[in-house]
């Protein structure tokens, strides 16, 4: 039992260091200036979400995220407003984050850039935002830009305000693999 519980603890730390940024990660392509955000489909096809403004700072950048709202379909769910996409049988929504970040990425850690592309799906003729049906796109680097591949998230994780000091409420563990055939969204693509 003692040994077990040793290489149970020893694959969290190693899980905890790979999730904080300790693990080796590809270098980030040069990024300084507006690149587009797409929304790519399962065939390839891709919609211009907007742009992100890479301004570079010491080992990383900087970034601020615009959503071309043209891109968009306003929603009024659960008494809010929300851009969202209308696709074949399911409207995905993006969710801004609410509370402070730092809005920065380096080689090793692109997790402000995910908390900034927080999407939620949801059937069409639902009028509720479906946080439960979150996506947590992981950014890696990719040729001469960043992609974004989803994991499922329960968005009500972010209700309750972290608390002060916390910036990242979401943890490894609030994550699960998701069928990827079953979305029509696959990825965020950022060129």
């Amino acid at each position: 039992m003692l040994q077990r519980l040793r290489y149970t603890c020893a694959g969290l730390v190693l899980c905890a260091l790979a999730w904080s940024g300790f693990a080796e990660a590809a270098p980030l392509p040069a990024l300084e200036g507006a690149r587009t955000l797409y929304a790519e489909t399962a065939d390839g096809e891709r919609f211009r979400l907007g742009t992100v403004e890479f301004t570079p700072d010491g080992a990383g950048y900087r970034f601020t995220l615009d959503l071309d709202e043209a891109a968009f379909v306003d929603k009024f769910l659960s008494m809010t407003p929300f851009n969202c996409l209308d696709g074949p049988q399911a409207t995905f929504c993006h969710m801004p984050y609410p509370y402070p970040m730092r809005s920065r990425i380096t080689a090793d850690d692109t997790v402000d850039l995910t908390y900034a592309l927080f999407f939620f799906y949801k059937g069409q003729a639902e009028f509720h935002a479906a946080f439960f049906n979150g996506l947590y796109y992981r950014i890696r680097p990719d040729g001469d830009g960043l992609v974004g591949e989803p994991l499922e998230v329960d968005l009500n994780l972010l209700v309750v305000p972290p608390t002060e000091g916390e910036m990242r409420p979401i943890k490894p563990t609030d994550l699960t693999e998701i069928d990827l055939d079953s979305h029509w969204l696959r990825r965020l693509v950022i060129r």
